[in-house]
């Protein structure tokens, strides 16, 4: 049975496949119980990528870790955020929480 920390460099291989700036990518897993967020953070760049085209591609992500998520027992829910230009969390910017 997969862990924690394999979702997280499930959700880093497929991401880095899809940004520019892969050394911004930051996940942050919070777990409350049996059920884990991950906080994907992204360089205000990359943002854009997912969220054009009404989140199509946010919401293939989120589809990809939902089918992980079941195959190894999980249960885990992915939010998009992005970060500002010091790499703080930015509170503005635009989220993609799960479909």
């Amino acid at each position: 049975m997969a862990d924690i920390q394999e979702a997280s460099d499930f959700v880093r291989f497929l991401v880095g496949s899809l940004v520019e700036d892969q050394d911004a990518i930051q996940i942050d897993p919070q777990t409350e119980g049996r059920n884990t967020t991950l906080e994907l953070t992204l360089s205000p760049s990359d943002l854009p990528t997912f969220t054009a085209d009404d989140f199509k591609l946010a919401d293939m992500l989120h589809a990809a870790v939902d089918a992980y998520s079941y195959k190894h027992r999980l249960r885990t829910e992915l939010f998009i955020v992005g970060a500002d230009e010091d790499g703080e969390e930015d509170d503005g910017a635009e989220a993609a929480a799960p479909a």
